[in-house]
């Protein structure tokens, strides 16, 4: 073989391995980036994913107008065959100290080279105050009602355990296997016409109050 074919051969084989190295190293980073800049997007295309895959009924940015002056709002609603999913998405730059009973956590949110320590309100507590919420106003028994907080797979959640029947704190790197793991439950389907109904029966709640505002 020829010389300056070999060179040739090698010069694309060292580009090629090139951008390879340069997509794995930038990866990451660069889908960290568009998490922290878009993160309702990120959230969105990972449950639209798990609906896709299941044939599931999913419904997003759910409102509800409680007649009290109360507004409930809902990220998602996955609806599969045994149980109805209320997903709420949070996003965490940084790292969380929190038990699953705690009414407050513990923030630490990275600012540039600082880290901030504060306290927020457990978001389990809050979704499962909606859980209960959407229960009566829909009329579905609570023990067909899972309540999910969906947060990003980088943020770190120290000593935490999920407590059985309660809201369940998962990665998003986990809610395919969480809801997998639901659906294998050895509990009575949902009625597929009652299920349909239920879903249109809360989007047509969550448009009236979407118009009223």
């Amino acid at each position: 073989m020829p010389f300056e074919v070999k060179l040739t051969i090698f010069i694309v084989a060292a580009v090629f391995v090139a951008v390879l190295l340069g997509i794995w190293f930038f990866y990451t980073p660069l889908k960290k980036r568009k998490f922290r800049h878009a993160p309702k997007e990120a959230f969105y295309k990972t449950v639209r994913k798990v609906a896709d895959d299941g044939d599931y009924y999913l419904v997003n940015n759910v409102k509800f107008d409680m007649g009290d002056g109360t507004i409930i709002n809902i990220d998602h609603l996955l609806g599969g065959d045994k149980f109805l999913y209320v997903i709420m998405d949070r996003y965490f730059e940084g790292a969380i100290n929190a038990t699953a009973e705690d009414f407050y956590w513990v923030y630490y949110l990275k600012d540039h080279k600082n880290t901030l320590k504060k306290e927020i309100p457990s978001p389990l507590i809050e979704t499962k105050n909606i859980v209960n919420r959407l229960s009566l106003v829909s009329g579905l028994q609570i023990n067909y009602l899972v309540g999910i907080v969906l947060i990003n797979k980088d943020c770190f959640v120290s000593r935490f355990e999920n407590v059985e029947g309660e809201v369940q704190l998962v990665p998003t790197n986990r809610l395919s296997e969480v809801i997998s793991s639901y659906e294998s439950k050895e509990v009575e389907a949902f009625n597929g016409e009652d299920l349909h109904r239920v879903i249109h029966e809360i989007h047509d709640l969550s448009a009236n109050a979407k118009n009223a505002e």
